[in-house]
This record gives C-alpha cells, structure tokens and sequence, in this order.
C-alpha cells in the first residue's frame, strides 16, 4: 500500500498545478501576478469551504458535503458547457467574410 502512494502523490501534485498553469497561460504577460493570483484563490477557497462545512455539519450532517459537493460540480460543468457555446457563437460571428471586413 505505501509504495501506491508514491503514484498518488504524483498524480496529485500534477493535477493540483493545472489550474496554475492555466492561469500564467492566460496572462502570459504577468507570470508572476497569475501565480499569486491562483495561491490565494487557493487559499482563500480552502478557508471557505472549511468554513461551510463546518456550518453545514452544524445545521445538518457532514453526510450532506457530499450533494452540496455533487451540486456545486454539476452546476460548475453546466457553467463551463455555457461558456463554450457561448464563447463559439463570439468566434463564428467575428469571422473574416474574406474581402478583409468582419462581421463584428
């Protein structure tokens, strides 16, 4: 079991840094800002969500992370399919006609 761990670890340690690495690939200009940017996201996401499930097991049940977990990525994929559409239809009426004008 204890020699698993070692493809645990390193399968969480690249997963954990692709966020990052999605942030300095979007402000490629300001690697630094991105990188800060995504360590205190980090943080300041691990103190709510302590925070809420604290409350949560409080009110309710810790059994009740779960959905409020299943909820939240449900509504995170549902978000992200939006945006993609969304971000196609931008890229289908912004389209060069071929005569060097575009249509927005």
């Amino acid at each position: 079991m204890m020699s698993l761990q070692v493809f645990n670890g390193l399968f969480i340690g690249a997963t954990a840094t692709m966020g990052m690495v999605v942030m300095q690939d979007l402000m490629k200009d300001q690697m630094g800002v991105a990188t800060t940017l995504f360590s205190n996201g980090m943080q300041t996401s691990m103190l709510l969500s302590s925070m809420t499930i604290g409350i949560m097991g409080e009110y309710f049940s810790y059994h009740s992370a779960f959905v409020v977990s299943f909820i939240m990525a449900v509504l995170s994929l549902l978000t992200m399919a939006a945006l993609s559409v969304l971000n196609r239809r931008i890229a289908v009426t912004s389209r060069d006609d071929g005569l060097g004008h575009t249509s927005a």
